[in-house]
């Protein structure tokens, strides 16, 4: 029988193999199975951490130092103002950066500045005063002494410069002024008188509390001048600009976007542009002979103007943007802020 038993093992070896791994598999499913069952046993037994933490209880040598609080804490204070809701109607104007604003109305003689507040605009026609809203619409004009120059606004006035005299004579034959009116009423409220402008002033810029005036030029001279004043137009000094020569001078002046820009006559007219302490930084074939002003968000305010003759003299006003290669150029999108 044994040697039988042999002999038939030898015959079949797989099916003996395959019965060898199915005994070690399931003593392995044995095995796991009872590890299971006892870490879920465990796990149940032990105990578990309470919801919330016991009460705190100070020790012999621990101290309170927070005081008790009054009986009444809970007790209600009507004398105690609180919080309301109210409701409160106020106008909200929208600005748009972009501007393109044709002054109402005509006018004897040519425009020489514009300068803006966040709701009017202001215009200088050499002997009329205009300010209109953003849209153009006349608000108020007023005569005046010919001949009104550039202009700019500063604590609720507006500045303007004046010669009553002689422009661009070497002998210096100029009545350089200063008139300031009332922003609102366009009513006449000072005069300063600023003799140290030679050759006659015709425009004005403010910045860091101090006027500075521009103007007139004589044909032989090559360079451009800058006069500071402080905030009561006492003098400070004489600026140089080198710019070369340019055609009556400086007409129109603004400081806007950490520099100055100038508006210059001349056929092309030119656009001067420096830094804050006047070094030349370009010299550009642009118009703003006219106008320059400062607006918003890196963009200028552009004046232009025709006369025709019997009809008078307009004005426009668009806005521009610092350009590299031309100095400005006029925009052409609407940003609203």
């Amino acid at each position: 029988m044994s040697s039988i038993s042999h002999q038939w093992f030898q015959r079949n070896p797989l099916i003996v193999q395959s019965s060898t791994r199915r005994s070690h598999v399931f003593v392995l499913l044995l095995v796991i199975t009872a590890v299971t069952i006892s870490v879920r046993n465990a796990a149940a037994q032990a105990p578990r951490p309470a919801a919330f933490p016991p009460p705190l209880e100070l020790g012999p040598d621990d101290k309170q130092i927070v005081p008790e609080p009054s009986a009444d804490i809970t007790a209600a204070r009507s004398e105690i103002q609180h919080g309301r809701l109210e409701m409160i109607e106020y106008q909200c104007r929208l600005v748009f950066n972009k501007i393109d604003v044709t002054c109402e109305g005509t006018y004897p003689k040519h425009l020489q500045g514009v300068c803006a507040d966040r709701d009017s605009l202001f215009w200088s026609f050499t002997t009329t005063l205009v300010k209109t809203d953003l849209q153009g619409k006349l608000l108020k004009s007023v005569p005046v002494a010919d001949h009104h120059g550039d202009l700019c606004l500063h604590d609720g006035k507006v500045f303007v410069a004046v010669n009553l005299g002689k422009f661009n004579d070497p002998a210096g034959n100029a009545d350089s002024w200063v008139f300031v009116y009332n922003s609102q009423t366009l009513e006449e409220v000072a005069r300063h008188k600023v003799p140290e402008v030679f050759h006659g002033a015709g425009g004005i810029g403010f910045r860091d509390q101090r006027f500075w005036i521009v103007g007139g030029l004589p044909d032989h001279v090559s360079e451009n001048y800058v006069y500071e004043y402080d905030s009561e137009f006492a003098f400070q000094k004489r600026h140089v600009i080198a710019s070369g020569h340019t055609h009556l001078g400086i007409q129109t002046a603004t400081f806007a976007h950490d520099r100055w820009w100038f508006g210059c006559y001349g056929t092309p007219q030119t656009l001067l542009v420096t830094d804050a302490s006047f070094k030349l930084l370009g010299r550009y074939e642009y118009d703003c002979s006219l106008g320059i002003a400062e607006w918003s968000v890196g963009r200028l305010l552009s004046a232009s103007g025709t006369c025709t003759p019997g009809k008078g003299c307009s004005g426009r006003i668009r806005t521009a943007i610092p350009d590299s290669l031309n100095g400005l150029r006029l925009s052409e999108t609407d940003v609203r802020q």
